[in-house]
């Protein structure tokens, strides 16, 4: 079964994204970097973080399973595995087809989890968002906070209009 979701991440996932490779907003948006926040930042994507991103992301991948109905990542799932999903992610930004942002602490030294602003899951979304944090934070109102902040950012800066945030289910 990993097999299975690796090879549908590594070859099934990417024809799609290509097939579908369409911007998810105007050229003429510039795509902020960077956002600071009191408690916590949330930063583009960067594989040169791949060792805190794959600490926190290990942390977290019940968490993940669960809510995506997924059996990414797996147990055995390895840094330099992290380090090629995170260029990828990297690829998507860059070519504005799907945005990821990790969210750190506020002074940067600790990754707390990351969120993908990504195509719409159904027709009438411009975009869905999967957030995810360290199993320490899941339930916490520090994840509540960081939520709501990432949904009401998403709202007053992004040209998104109708966003699909359902993949959190909790």
């Amino acid at each position: 079964m990993i097999r299975v979701v690796f090879l549908y991440f590594i070859f099934i996932l990417p024809l799609n994204i290509m097939a579908n490779d369409v911007n998810l907003v105007p050229d003429s948006y510039d795509v902020p970097i960077k956002i600071l926040l009191p408690k916590y930042s949330f930063l583009k994507v960067n594989p040169d973080y791949s060792k805190l991103d794959y600490e926190a992301l290990m942390s977290a991948k019940e968490f993940i399973r669960e809510e995506l109905n997924t059996d990414w990542p797996s147990d055995n799932f390895s840094l330099k595995e992290n380090t090629e999903s995170l260029i990828g992610d990297l690829n998507s930004f860059n070519k504005r087809t799907n945005f990821t942002f990790h969210i750190f602490n506020s002074d940067q030294s600790k990754m707390i989890g990351c969120f993908y602003i990504s195509n719409g899951s159904e027709a009438k979304y411009d975009a869905s968002v999967f957030i995810w944090v360290r199993k320490e934070y899941l339930s916490t109102p520090l994840f509540i906070e960081i939520k709501n902040d990432i949904k009401n950012w998403i709202s007053k800066d992004w040209p998104l209009k109708n966003v699909d945030y359902s993949l959190n289910k909790t």
